[in-house]
């Protein structure tokens, strides 16, 4: 999200007040609008590099440990590895607690016999830090954190040290409260690096877009985690062998009887996408041969005249771009309803990208079983089994009568005049009365909504056009509201353009 949207959706005006804190002058003493306004005048004072690295490096070296361990997790861990940088507040706070018992488990797993000579030296310098008091004041986290990053020792190996001694993420082990938590968010936001917005009463933390890209930057961080796991399932160069060269190229030690998938994790954790693909010098990396067909198999377009460092970048945004969707595996329609939108306007690229579709004519059929799993699933309703050739895609039933609907997966707006004549055979063929024919796509030609008009007047069956985007955030707010209860379809009792704004609950 930009960050003007970002602006926009602030949630209270204390967000606000902190958030402006960072560069806007007398913030306190002004309005909500004026401090709206005040924020986008000095956005740029926001997403220059020198002012982030400064905060980054007042953070870091911060008299508060909480400030110097949690933002690093809220910022690099969690909120750059999120799709479009955001994430709910209350999910990401158990999102920190369980990273940091993912560290403290990494610990009793480490057999001290193992560490290496760099590691046992950083643990020594840790020792003696620890020793001198109960903290760990500035100064000696400056000096701990140059040691560090002479050794190639990573942010998270440090950690792991710090836990095995007991002092991470707290003192014994333990792990942070929601409390200290939210603290350093309004730390953050002091600083002017997230954002709290809201949401369908959903409050989330967010780096807007053009604050994200410096820290992505500053911290050498290229692409999402998710995104470089998918990039390395690919045949180029997801073999063994190619992954212990790219890590001996780096010279980081590995393991020889690594599995692949420990070798993948080592790989995200210490090399860089650019440098895994292109190699450290003009000659390395896979051969722009290599990267050429690759952008083939991807079906990336106006590739030929580009640099190899060019095609690198583009093969790297492209897996950057492949969206984490978190399913139950129990249902694989719920992967096809979260992308509801780009099966009605049939946004073939990405349904391939994101694995959803092998085949274009495949996009109809996955765009019939997403409305099925959302009237079943969110709506409580499940769609009658269906008979026959001459159907519609789905019935419900509603009273003593039927609703149907049918799906129109199009690139442009549906002309409803194209198919009423399929809808009217569907209608007339069915044993009882219609009170509900639902047609679902993306948008629709305003002669649409004459044409129901028109059918209404010799029919007693409502034509009702619904966008796919307003019917999936109905189903959604539905679902958050009323977990168990089932929608009253009576709402869907309009002539026209379906209007979700009407609906009350």
């Amino acid at each position: 999200m930009k960050f003007e949207k970002c602006i926009e959706n602030i949630g209270t005006t204390l967000d606000l007040k902190r958030i402006a804190s960072a560069y806007v002058v007398d913030g306190k003493n002004l309005s909500d609008d004026e401090l709206r306004k005040a924020l986008l005048k000095t956005a740029g004072q926001y997403f220059d590099k020198n002012n982030i690295q400064k905060r980054l490096k007042e953070l870091l070296l911060a008299d508060k440990r909480d400030d110097r361990m949690l933002s690093y997790m809220i910022l690099r861990e969690i909120l750059l590895n999120k799709d479009d940088f955001m994430q709910e507040q209350k999910v990401l706070d158990s999102e920190i607690i369980a990273y940091e018992q993912r560290i403290v488990d990494a610990s009793n797993e480490l057999d001290e016999k193992a560490i290496s000579t760099d590691m046992q030296f950083l643990k020594f310098v840790l020792d003696v830090a620890w020793e001198s008091g109960g903290e760990i004041s500035p100064d000696e986290k400056n000096l701990i954190e140059n040691i560090r990053k002479r050794l190639n020792i990573t942010w998270r190996e440090y950690k792991i040290l710090e836990a095995k001694m007991g002092k991470f993420p707290k003192q014994n082990n333990e792990v942070h409260l929601t409390s200290e938590i939210d603290a350093v968010r309004k730390t953050l936001q002091r600083c002017g690096l997230i954002f709290s917005i809201r949401n369908n009463s959903v409050n989330f933390d967010i780096i807007p877009e053009e604050i994200a890209a410096v820290l992505r930057e500053v911290y050498a961080k290229e692409m999402k985690d998710f995104g470089y796991k998918q990039l390395l399932g690919s045949k180029y160069i997801k073999s063994k062998d190619f992954l212990t060269n790219a890590l001996i190229r780096a010279n980081i030690k590995c393991n020889p009887y690594a599995t692949i998938s420990q070798l993948q994790d080592l790989i995200i954790e210490r090399i860089k996408p650019t440098n895994l693909i292109g190699g450290y010098s003009p000659k390395d990396g896979l051969a722009k041969e290599v990267l050429a067909q690759w952008c083939i198999d991807l079906k990336l377009q106006n590739f030929a005249n580009c640099t190899k460092e060019e095609i690198i970048r583009r093969i790297i945004k492209y897996y950057d771009d492949i969206r984490e969707i978190k399913v139950d595996t129990s249902d694989p329609r719920e992967a096809l309803f979260a992308l509801y939108e780009h099966l009605a306007k049939r946004d073939l690229k990405h349904l391939r990208q994101q694995g959803i579709i092998c085949k274009d004519l495949e996009c109809e059929r996955k765009f019939e079983e997403a409305t099925s799993y959302m009237f079943e699933k969110l709506f409580r309703h499940k769609p009658l089994l269906l008979a026959g050739t001459e159907r519609p895609d789905g019935i419900l039933s509603y009273q003593n009568k039927l609703i149907m609907w049918d799906n129109k997966s199009k690139e442009t707006p549906v002309r409803l005049k194209d198919h009423i004549a399929q809808f009217d055979r569907y209608i007339n063929l069915s044993d009882k009365p219609v009170g509900i024919f639902m047609v679902i796509a993306t948008d629709f030609t305003e002669c649409s909504i004459a044409e129901c008009a028109k059918h209404a007047l010799n029919s007693d069956t409502v034509i009702l056009l619904v966008r796919a985007t307003d019917i999936k955030e109905l189903a959604l707010q539905w679902r958050a509201k009323n977990d168990e209860a089932s929608f009253n379809l009576g709402y869907f009792k309009q002539n026209g353009i379906f209007k979700k704004d009407h609906i009350l609950f």
